[in-house]
Order: C-alpha cells, then sequence, then structure tokens
C-alpha cells in the first residue's frame, strides 16, 4: 500500500513502502493522544513492517540552537515516550538548519554511539537525523550540538541530502556532500529476524540487565 491517505488522524499520515513503516507527524500539534493513536494504528495495521521511521519537522535532539533548547526539551518530553513505546528506528526531522545524527537513544539516554561506515546491530533505540542544511546557517554561526549527537556538520557552509536504502535486516543511510555528490558518511542499522526491540526496552527498565 502506498499513499498519503493510507492512515490520516489529527493532521498525521502513514503508509507503507515494502517493508518499510512510513509515519509522517504533525508536530504543531500538540496533542500526545492523537500522535500516539496515529502510530498505534498504523503498527496495528501493519504489524510485520521490518522498519519503522517517523518524519516531522521539530527538530529534538540536534541541540545546536541554545534559544530553542526550552522547545526542543517540551517536544523532547511529548514524543519521545511514544516512540520508545512503538520502537521507531529512525526519525527524520528539520527545523533546525544543520545537519546530525544522535545516538541510539531509548529513554532520553545513549544507548550506542553511531559511527561512520558502522553497522549497528539489533538497535535497542531510535536514531534521530536532522538534515536541513540545504537551508544551512550562516558561515559565522555557532552550532552547539547536544551530548546526544554522534555526527555533525564538518564545516556549517556544507549540505547534504540523504538516500535510505532498505532491505529485509538493514535500514542503510547515507549523506552525501550536495554540491558534489560525494558521499559524506553512511551507517547501517540491522536487525535479526527474531530481534524484539521491545524486549530489549523491558529489561533495560528493570536496571539494564540483559
Amino acid at each position: 500500500m502506498f499513499g498519503p491517505m493510507a492512515g490520516y488522524q489529527s493532521g498525521n499520515y502513514y503508509f507503507v513502502k515494502g517493508e518499510a513503516l512510513f509515519l509522517v507527524i504533525d508536530t504543531n500539534n500538540a496533542s500526545a493522544t492523537a500522535h500516539r493513536n496515529t502510530i498505534k494504528e498504523a503498527v496495528k495495521a501493519h504489524p510485520d513492517a521490518k522498519w519503522r521511521v517517523v518524519m516531522m519537522h521539530h527538530d529534538l535532539y540536534g541541540g545546536s540552537i541554545p534559544h530553542r533548547e526550552g522547545e526542543c526539551n517540551l517536544l523532547r518530553i511529548l514524543f519521545s515516550p511514544i516512540f520508545d513505546e512503538f520502537n521507531i528506528d529512525l526519525v527524520l526531522m528539520g527545523h533546525s538548519h544543520h545537519y546530525s545524527v544522535s545516538d541510539v537513544i531509548y529513554d532520553g539516554e545513549s544507548v550506542e554511539k553511531i559511527e561512520n561506515g558502522k553497522t549497528v546491530k539489533n538497535p535497542g533505540g531510535t536514531v534521530y537525523l536532522v538534515s536541513t542544511s540545504v537551508s544551512r546557517p550562516e558561515e559565522d554561526a555557532e552550532i552547539n550540538y547536544s551530548e546526544l549527537v554522534s555526527i555533525g556538520m564538518e564545516k556549517l557552509t556544507d549540505s547534504y541530502y540523504n538516500i535510505l536504502d532498505f532491505s529485509h535486516n538493514e535500514l542503510k543511510v547515507t549523506s552525501y556532500y550536495l554540491d558534489t555528490n560525494e558521499e559524506y558518511i553512511s551507517f547501517t542499522l540491522s536487525k535479526d529476524d527474531d530481534f524484539r526491540p521491545e524486549k530489549v526496552g523491558f529489561f533495560r527498565k528493570l536496571g539494564g540487565i540483559l
């Protein structure tokens, strides 16, 4: 099934392409109930989707603009528990005019760092990718990345675009320089067929004992 009206609720919608479930969330809507209901509905309708990807406007973990940190904190309180509950793999965001890849995050804490060219096997959390550097900051602007950011921009004058490659067991994200089409970084998330991320979250809440 593919199409913007596959499911629609309170400004949100979702669709499926291959083994990936895409959830488009209206972050201008402050109703946590509406967002949770949309994701719950989508996951229930497509329980066999291997990958769950959220697309939304606002940045949660980039931490690049100090005066927006209060806003980001409120949005983290609103959205992060929902993404944890429904085992979202990747969140694609904008709003902050920069580029950053977060750690694998669960319950507001780093589970694992993302490294260029590396594969994270059976991630027990969510990766948050901000990629709106096409509308990049001014050259003399300052970026203060969050401690939960694994990879950021090398230069504020760079712009990037991203390609997502899905297979049954892997989701690979590759970022390219816009002006040269050369690869900047790539990382891969992989899952065993019997991997159950909800079990990882359950045991982590018991004290991190697996």
